[in-house]
């Protein structure tokens, strides 16, 4: 017991040690609209050279940044959306954000839940609640309708009562129309200056029809038991 416990808080350091490089080393400040714009022929020669170390690189990338909580998700599906194509760039970008969901979920719920539990506290308390009162329509519904920052919705679900299975396919699905958005919109990577901009009329007019379609399931279903009763 006490040999599993040593070797629990020996992982969890090193853990805590790896984020805080990743965190502080300043990678984030690379990862950004503007560095993405004035590296872009440097990022392409990569492409042209070795176009699959470039996708490892880009989707260990992703898994890292979502690891570790860092604010560039959107940008990095964009990137991905630019280089590979919206089709290719949605998969790598959902991929590497449900495996670096993951990873924040179980590396809060095994060795930071105590010290996050007090700060959210509130949070979680509307997230238990909504979550008990519609299961996992809800979880899909908050990735779905980027509601709450991915990273926040680790954080709730790594303290809440969620089943690891449940956290990764309810984060991969519900993720699947923002990640296809975004990744369409990197086709303007280069036109726009900041992430405000690819919220246009266009954009959500997507985002409601995908939204239609995403319901229809459900509509069937609701349909077959009407007219069973």
């Amino acid at each position: 017991m006490k040999r599993a416990y040593k070797k629990r808080i020996i992982i969890g350091a090193i853990l805590i040690f790896l984020i805080l490089i990743i965190r502080y080393s300043g990678i984030g400040s690379y990862i950004t609209l503007k560095s993405i714009k004035d590296n872009r022929k440097w990022l392409q020669a990569i492409i042209d050279k070795n176009y699959w170390t470039f996708v490892v690189g880009y989707l260990g990338a992703f898994i890292a940044t979502t690891a570790v909580s860092l604010p560039v998700t959107m940008v990095m599906t964009l990137v991905g959306g630019f280089f590979f194509g919206t089709f290719r760039g949605a998969i790598l970008a959902n991929l590497g954000a449900t495996i670096g969901s993951t990873v924040s979920f179980l590396l809060i719920r095994n060795f930071f839940g105590t010290v996050l539990h007090d700060r959210y506290k509130i949070q979680l308390k509307s997230f238990n609640k909504e979550f008990k009162k519609y299961g996992y329509n809800y979880l899909l519904g908050v990735h779905f309708f980027m509601v709450i920052p991915l990273f926040v919705s680790n954080i709730l679900g790594g303290l809440a009562n969620i089943s690891l299975w449940t956290h990764i396919w309810t984060t991969s699905i519900g993720l699947i129309p923002g990640t296809f958005l975004f990744a369409l919109a990197g086709k303007k990577l280069m036109t726009i200056e900041s992430i405000t901009e690819v919220f246009s009329a266009q954009f959500f007019i997507a985002l409601f029809v995908l939204f239609i379609i995403s319901l229809l399931p459900i509509f069937i279903r609701w349909s077959k038991k009407a007219r069973s009763a």
